[in-house]
């Protein structure tokens, strides 16, 4: 496998390439010789068409002698003229079609010489006609010469025919087998390559295939955490890019383990600060509530009618006023902090709680929710519709608290000047053996400039709509990114929002 796969691609392509080149330089050869005999054969049915005018001048001029001597007409001789006139010209052209062939150009020589000797015997039998001898030249045709002349004329002129409708035949033949032949290596040739072509590339998708199928084991068995397969040999593009993924895992690895490291060590920071600080808030509760009891207890003796109006005014003023008031700070600030102590560390639950993945029926986890917020849905005049969940692979109670979080957030944010509706549905399709659900609402939605933090603790869109800390999305983005998962939002300002789950499909067979 020291082949790069662009070099597999194009040996592919040259083994069919080369073999195309043979056939075309075979088919070549074979497209010259059809012509080559396709070319003899014309010639041949010329000479045959050639020597067949002769024959025909033949008889034209055997005929007009004879009838020129029987009725002494001279228009009986035109056919003889004509043969007489165009006789050497048709011989010569005829000698010269068959100069290659030397039996036939023979022939050609002794149809000339044959031809001359009958012409000077037919010239003789019209002289004696034009010279009032018309007994005379019957007597000369009566004789017999003139036929035997023209019978081995027309014997010779039948060979040569012969022989060259033998020739003709032959190269018909010929041809006749060059074009099977040429249809036989086309046909032949394109199974052939056809056949190479398909056999190399299922070589090449077979070995691509399992190379490819190594590479996707060992990308799903690291991001698993698995001991991924053996390494991918060779030089080639796929071991370059295990080599690649196996160094990024480690380096991930690496990364991750760090920001565990420290995520660990931020959460019991915030664990630890949080609990630490409920210590003081505690007391800072006692102590407002023992300076209230004192601030009750001393107005009580102010109001006393034995006091001087001169200590009971300014006193009961100083009581009614500013202590007063400034004992609400201090027990407002102290709910407020005790809030934000509480999120604190509901956030860092999220985050060390150990989970128990299984497979978990999300219908059943998404029913118990809507149950559980029954009254909330009643106080909304809210309909809740719920599609079909498929299960997902997770912890079960914390799964529950992000579609708890998720729709109760729905809830709380929904438009009082329209119907509220709540949908929860899935994603058609399931990608990187992750399964999407969603909840969607058709409530305020959230403006563009909080949408980017809205997963971020301590993040409100709408402060003024309801209390709390605004930790609840940000513990569900905490619970879904411990599963591995993902977790996002689309909304658009008065519209609504629809937050969407990812979360690891449940595996086959229940685990």
């Amino acid at each position: 496998m020291s082949l790069t796969l662009a070099k597999k691609a194009l040996l592919l392509l040259a083994g069919p390439f080369a073999l195309l080149l043979a056939l075309l330089g075979l088919v070549a050869g074979l497209e010259r010789a059809t012509a080559d005999a396709q070319h003899w054969e014309l010639h041949t049915q010329e000479v045959v068409a050639q020597a067949r005018r002769v024959a025909t001048r033949l008889g034209d001029a055997q005929g007009g002698v004879r009838g020129y001597v029987v009725t002494a007409d001279p228009d009986f001789l035109a056919p003889y003229d004509a043969a007489v006139t165009h006789w050497p010209a048709e011989l010569d052209e005829l000698a010269e079609r068959v100069s290659d062939n030397p039996p036939q150009a023979a022939r050609a020589a002794e149809l000339r010489r044959l031809t001359a000797e009958y012409g000077r015997w037919q010239a003789g039998t019209v002289e004696l006609v034009r010279a009032g001898n018309a007994a005379g030249a019957a007597d000369r045709i009566r004789g017999g010469d003139g036929d035997r002349q023209a019978a081995v004329l027309r014997a010779e002129l039948a060979a040569f025919l012969a022989e060259e409708d033998r020739l003709a035949a032959g190269r018909a033949d010929v041809v006749k087998a060059a074009r099977r032949t040429l249809w036989l290596l086309l046909a032949g040739g394109v199974a052939v390559a056809a056949g190479v072509t398909a056999a190399l590339g299922v070589a090449f998708h077979r070995g691509v295939s399992r190379r490819v199928d190594v590479l996707v084991q060992t990308t799903r068995r690291l991001a698993a955490g698995a001991e991924p397969p053996a390494p991918l040999a060779g030089r080639d593009e796929f071991a370059r890019i295990d080599a690649a993924v196996r160094a990024m895992a480690a380096e991930l690895a690496d990364a991750n383990r760090e920001l565990a490291h420290k995520n660990a060590e931020n959460e019991m920071f915030v664990y630890s600060v949080s609990h630490d600080l409920r210590a003081p808030l505690v007391n800072l509760q006692g102590f407002a509530a023992e300076l209230d009891k004192g601030c009750r207890r001393l107005a009580a003796l102010v109001a006393d009618p034995g006091v001087p109006p001169a200590v009971r005014d300014p006193a009961e003023a100083l009581l009614g006023g500013k202590m007063t008031q400034a004992l609400g700070f201090i027990r407002a600030a102290v709910l407020r902090l005790s809030g934000i102590i509480e999120a604190l560390l509901r956030l860092s639950r999220a985050g060390r709680v150990e989970y128990r993945s299984e497979v978990v029926d999300v219908a059943a986890v998404v029913a118990r929710v809507v149950a559980s917020l029954h009254g909330t849905v009643t106080t909304r005049g809210a309909a809740v519709a719920v599609g079909d969940l498929p299960p997902a692979w997770g912890d079960p109670t914390a799964l529950e608290q992000v579609f708890a979080n998720l729709i109760g957030n729905a809830l709380t944010y929904l438009d009082p000047a329209r119907p509220g509706r709540v949908e929860v549905g899935c994603l058609p399709e399931t990608t990187d053996g992750l399964c999407g659900y969603y909840v969607r609402d058709n409530g305020l939605g959230i403006a563009e400039a909080h949408r980017g933090r809205i997963f971020q603790a301590f993040q409100r869109a709408h402060p003024q709509v309801a209390g709390g800390e605004g930790i609840g999305l940000a513990v569900a983005a905490r619970v879904v990114e411990r599963h591995r998962g993902r977790v996002w939002v689309e909304s658009e300002a008065g519209e609504g929002s629809t937050f969407y789950v990812a979360l690891p499909a449940a595996p086959a067979g229940g685990g």
